[in-house]
């Protein structure tokens, strides 16, 4: 039989699930309470929150959003990084802390979509949004802007030309 307190925990989690762009299941065994206080630090300027839930409780949330393929990753130390902004940013600054404490990356879920380990390690590596736009932009206006320069280098030959000209002209004249 559920305790109150463990149907609030149920619910509070499918609350920020249900809000999040994405979640990714790690494992923290290892990793001191000063590492992981450093990692939210980090995580929540991405808007990204990291927390410990007990692994039955995550399960039965998680298995209400049709998610039964992560569940097989609930055991063990596992964290839960929520992420309410860019799905992408949590793996990134995971990526980043690699590099002071090894957390593991399990699996995870990216706007509706589950992700393995492996496939969560080359989406680490997809620039985010804004440079995705910004690089896009840039494509765009690439071919425009050779347009412009040929445009412009003909009109500009032509006045060099008519420039000469009138220089020869003044040498000839004086």
């Amino acid at each position: 039989m559920p305790t109150p307190q463990k149907e609030q925990k149920v619910k509070l989690i499918k609350e920020k699930l249900g809000q999040a762009q994405g979640f990714i299941l790690t494992d923290f065994k290892g990793v001191t309470v000063k590492d992981i206080s450093n990692l939210r630090r980090k995580l929540r300027a991405e808007k990204v929150e990291y927390r410990i839930f007990k692994n039955n409780l995550a399960r039965i949330a998680i298995s209400e959003f049709g998610y039964a393929s992560i569940e097989k990753h609930l055991s063990g130390t596992t964290a839960i990084a929520i992420a309410y902004g860019d799905p992408i940013a949590p793996l990134k600054v995971l990526y980043e802390f690699e590099k002071v404490k090894k957390i593991p990356v399990k699996a995870g879920v990216i706007n509706g979509e589950i992700f393995n380990a492996d496939q969560l390690a080359v989406m680490r590596s997809i620039p985010a949004m804004p440079q995705l736009r910004s690089m896009f932009l840039s494509v765009l206006q690439s071919p425009a802007r050779g347009f412009v320069t040929v445009i412009s280098a003909g009109v500009r030959g032509f006045v060099q030309v008519l420039s000469q000209r009138a220089k020869k002209m003044e040498e000839g004249n004086a």
